[in-house]
């Protein structure tokens, strides 16, 4: 096997074994919202059951899957920034050493000797090999314990290694199944199709299969910072964010009493009291569903000291009127 074949098996392989291991352990995505794939933008899920996609999260980081530049989505995409030249990173090349440095947004580093191993820790459990060197190419020769996998089955789990059938699912999809068959040169043939039980949960805005199609249910009024309470959620302040001293998070779930920002875990934090605190000196806006924590119908330094006492540990009920 040449190392054009090579080359054109890993790209093959690799991903496949990734979008098998997701195939089986699906994300789980809310009802109001549809999973777009792509962190750089969200999906909401319209009353007709599509799936509504625009740009979104700008400004939180992404994947660019390469160790020498950094990821920050904006408008849609995922805007990518050379790390500066030199620094120390992670090359992913099975017959390159593994610690490198960043040049120009690429990785690099020393090849390994004619002869050595390839790198496990790119390989993966169901990849063994030699690294060959011709000129001043070098490229891993592959190996397959398990035997030579094919589009329809890795013939080895990617996960430990074990040598099993691992069928690769190419040929389903959400709402049908079908027979894979391979043929030459990593090809494959999917026969006998067949549809998936009627109702079968789809992960597509709440649908359900219907005659072999995932249908999305539709939103039915219940999406997220529509300004309407519907469906599970307990709230709905008419947007899909959360700025401290509100009762509803971004999630349309009530917040807490006694947690205005939203703290993690399930006491009040330190900074819950703090901000109680602005609230009690008109320096901060809170809704007394949060930081009235003794109900007495106004927000007060007293409140503030009762939410610090809690989040130190002290036995007290909190005691919020209903948002």
């Amino acid at each position: 096997m040449n190392h054009r074949h090579v080359r054109h098996l890993f790209s093959f392989v690799l991903p496949l074994a990734a979008s098998t291991l997701l195939a089986i352990s699906p994300l789980p995505v809310r009802a109001d919202t549809c999973d777009t794939g792509d962190p750089c933008t969200v999906g909401t899920c319209l009353p007709d059951g599509s799936c509504d996609q625009q740009p979104g999260n700008n400004g939180a980081s992404c994947d660019t899957f390469n160790s020498c530049t950094t990821g920050t989505c904006s408008n849609g995409t995922c805007a990518e920034t050379n790390k500066t030249n030199g620094v120390a990173c992670d090359t992913f090349d099975a017959c390159m050493q593994k610690s490198g440095h960043c040049a120009a947004g690429v990785c690099s580093g020393p090849a390994l000797a004619n002869g050595a191993a390839c790198r496990q820790d790119v390989l993966g459990p169901c990849v063994s090999g030699i690294c060959t060197t011709i000129s001043t190419f070098t490229f891993c020769s592959p190996e397959f314990p398990c035997g030579q996998p094919t589009p329809c089955d890795l013939k080895c789990n990617p996960e430990n290694g074990n040598c099993q059938a691992f069928p690769t699912h190419v040929c389903d999809d959400a709402c049908t199944t079908a027979t894979c068959t391979p043929d030459a040169d990593f090809g494959y043939t999917c026969t006998n199709a067949q549809d998936k039980a009627d109702d079968t949960a789809c992960n597509v805005c709440n649908g359900s299969c219907k005659t072999g199609a995932c249908v999305g249910a539709g939103s039915g009024g219940n999406v997220c910072g529509d300004g309407t309470v519907g469906g599970t959620e307990e709230c709905d302040d008419g947007d899909a964010t959360f700025t401290p001293g509100q009762s509803c998070s971004a999630t349309c779930t009530l917040v807490p009493c006694g947690k205005p920002t939203n703290s993690s875990g399930v006491p009040p934090k330190t900074s819950d009291a703090l901000f109680a605190l602005k609230a009690a000196v008109k320096s901060a806006t809170c809704d007394l569903a949060l930081c009235d924590v003794n109900n007495s119908g106004t927000i007060t330094t007293s409140d503030a000291l009762i939410i610090l006492k809690k989040a130190v540990g002290q036995s007290i009920t909190l005691n919020c009127p209903a948002a």
